[in-house]
């Protein structure tokens, strides 16, 4: 890929899955939003930062070609959104980019 701003938002997403699916694939008893935290905080520490515009790049990709997505979709959003507008996003099918601003 030749564009480096693409190809780090699909290493960001390939990493992050992959240690996400580590640990819901292996019988662990935590819920989803914890693994998802904590395993954002590992792949930030071993990965090059990415702006809050390619993370919500990364939110997009997963959650179309990811078996997980639509959990990852629905965390996200209240993370970011909070109850309030999470809850909407979730309702409504759409992802909150936090890079973008209306």
């Amino acid at each position: 890929m030749n564009d480096p701003c693409a190809s780090r938002v699909v290493q960001y997403a390939e990493q992050w899955a992959f240690i996400m699916s580590a640990q819901l694939g292996n019988g662990n008893k935590k819920k989803f939003a914890e693994i998802a935290e904590e395993s954002l905080r590992v792949t930030t520490e071993i990965s090059l930062d990415i702006t809050p515009f390619q993370y919500g790049c990364v939110i997009t990709l997963l959650h179309k070609n990811w078996q997980y997505g639509e959990q990852l979709r629905r965390w996200h959003n209240i993370r970011v959104g909070g109850a309030d507008v999470g809850q909407k996003a979730n309702a409504e099918g759409w992802i909150i980019n936090p890079g973008l601003s209306i």
